[in-house]
């Protein structure tokens, strides 16, 4: 289990000792859960922006090589907790899945 934080104020890459994580990159084989309880920013996932406003929560699938983050005010950065479980929760079952998971939809 890797949990992890992140407050971008410039664009910030998560760098990973392949050592450490036993495979070539972070999500070989897991998926990674970020959630920002920051100001807005951005999630880049093997080049492609993905928007996060406060609050909201995105699912990065097995598969994904490059991340990285970045707060799209630095005097109000995004504040990104990032939990990574392949030992809690097994292999991931998706590839290539970028889900957001918006608080407005939340119950």
């Amino acid at each position: 289990m890797i949990v992890a934080g992140r407050v971008p104020l410039k664009p910030l890459a998560l760098n990973m000792d392949a050592q450490i994580v036993g495979t070539a990159y972070l999500l070989d084989r897991c998926e990674m859960g970020v959630i920002n309880i920051g100001g807005a920013g951005k999630v880049w996932v093997d080049g492609e922006a993905l928007a996060m406003a406060p609050r909201d929560g995105r699912c990065i699938g097995m598969g994904a090589e490059d991340i990285a983050f970045e707060s799209d005010d630095p005097d109000m950065p995004a504040k990104c907790d990032i939990n990574c479980a392949q030992l809690v929760t097994g292999p991931a079952l998706h590839s290539r899945c970028l889900c957001l998971l918006p608080v407005r939809s939340a119950r």
